[in-house]
């Protein structure tokens, strides 16, 4: 069976059974993770967590956002937001080539990666079972570094819209401080605009879809998700406004991310592990909708 053959035979097995399209990427990475046991999927989260932290250490700026330094964003804009402002737009258009280009090869390569999953999960025949593994195994944690790499740009990305913000209401509030902006404007009109366009950019295609999702979710008696926005942004806003005092903790920054990153993948695996667990409990046995099918 070919590649492309068993892939299309995969995806046709998830939409047969009445998952949607959206859910199809989920669902396949949750079967490669847990598809040899929950040891193999925790042996595969840290792999994907220790990658990640080799990628932050090596290429930082791979996939990126062009301001990558979240917290010192947002604690500059808090406590001098016209140095904000002015360093903000003081940055080279090869930073946003490089971002651009960045952000195109890791999309590019994540679909790829994920046909290539498909493909390997469907797959019937031809390589060696080991081999197989081997690769999907590696098709899986590069997924995961991939995922990671995503998440870190949309939050460094949010907090430098964030800031943005807050230091331009900060700035308009004086008579001297919008002098200051129509001088800082005048002088790089075209980096400002760039910079407002990737702020709206990030409203709507993050913010409100994310807050419709949250209050959908809400409505639906669904906490989770407001919970875990919460914490985050609550612990962010935290960490922002005693900046000093947690000095020391900042400066060990990628260690603890790497940490929370690992706490998270567990906890994943876990909740999955327990999802397929009351899934079975709750499933009829063997053989008891094709007897009803037959008294039918």
């Amino acid at each position: 069976m070919s590649r492309q053959r068993a892939r299309a035979v995969f995806l046709r097995q998830l939409l047969l059974q009445d998952t949607p399209p959206s859910q199809v990427p989920r669902l396949l990475i949750r079967r490669c993770i847990l598809r040899n046991g929950t040891l193999e999927a925790v042996l595969l989260v840290l792999a994907a967590t220790l990658a990640n932290h080799v990628r932050r250490l090596l290429v930082p700026w791979l996939g990126q956002f062009v301001w990558r330094h979240a917290l010192e964003n947002m604690r500059f804009a808090r406590s001098s937001p016209h140095y904000f402002l002015e360093h903000s737009v003081h940055f080279s258009w090869g930073e946003v080539t490089s971002w651009l280009c960045g952000s195109v090869v890791v999309a590019v390569a994540r679909v790829g990666n994920r046909n290539a999953m498909a493909s390997l999960h469907g797959h019937k025949g031809g390589l060696l079972c080991g081999r197989r593994e081997a690769v999907l195994g590696m098709c899986t944690v590069v997924d995961m570094v991939m995922g990671l790499t995503l998440l870190e740009r949309y939050y460094t990305q949010t907090c430098f819209s964030a800031a943005c913000v807050y230091a331009l209401f900060r700035v308009v509030e004086g008579g001297p401080g919008r002098a200051f902006l129509w001088d800082l404007v005048s002088e790089e009109w075209l980096r400002a605009g760039f910079q407002c366009v990737l702020v709206l950019c990030w409203a709507c295609g993050h913010l409100l879809p994310t807050a419709w999702k949250v209050s959908r979710a809400m409505v639906a008696g669904k906490m989770v998700p407001a919970v875990v926005h919460g914490v985050v942004w609550g612990g962010t806003a935290y960490l922002v406004r005693y900046s000093n005092k947690y000095f020391i903790l900042l400066e060990l920054s990628d260690l603890l991310v790497t940490l929370g990153w690992m706490a998270l993948g567990l906890g994943t695996v876990l909740l999955l592990r327990l999802e397929i667990l009351l899934h079975r409990r709750d499933a009829p046995p063997r053989g008891y909708t094709r007897a009803i099918s037959v008294m039918r």
